[in-house]
């Protein structure tokens, strides 16, 4: 589909890159580092299975 739709590809490509200059938001800013660490490890996890 990206390369049928180029305003697509150009939004992707946008999103990507203002995502890959911008820091890691905590979900809470109060949650303790291991739970935050917790968090995105259980968020990979779901992403990764099929």
């Amino acid at each position: 589909r990206l390369r049928r739709e180029p305003e697509l590809a150009r939004a992707v490509d946008d999103w990507f890159s203002t995502q890959l200059e911008a820091e890691p938001q905590r979900p809470e800013p109060q949650m303790p580092d291991g739970d935050w660490l917790a968090f995105e490890q259980d968020k990979h996890q779901q992403l990764l299975s099929p």
